[in-house]
């Protein structure tokens, strides 16, 4: 997505001790979005069509994001 795009979620996300191949979910349930992918030299690297409300100093909107793997789950 170029840079500024609004209508996708897009990044990436490091796994201790990961090996490739080795499954990762993002999820972003407020959203209802998840998206799966795998691991790629320690990192696993997602994009979701979504349109969320943008965080502003006078609207400071947040998410819940879940990441899974088949060993752990971290909710931020």
């Amino acid at each position: 997505m170029p840079k500024g795009a609004t209508n996708a979620i897009t990044g990436w996300v490091s796994v201790t001790n990961g090996k490739d191949g080795d499954a990762v979910s993002i999820a972003i349930p407020e959203l209802k979005k998840t998206v799966n992918t795998v691991l790629k030299n320690g990192k696993a690297e997602f994009s979701i069509k979504a349109k969320p409300e943008l965080w502003s100093p006078t609207s400071p909107k947040t998410y819940e994001v879940v990441l899974k793997t088949a060993t752990d789950e971290i909710t931020d």
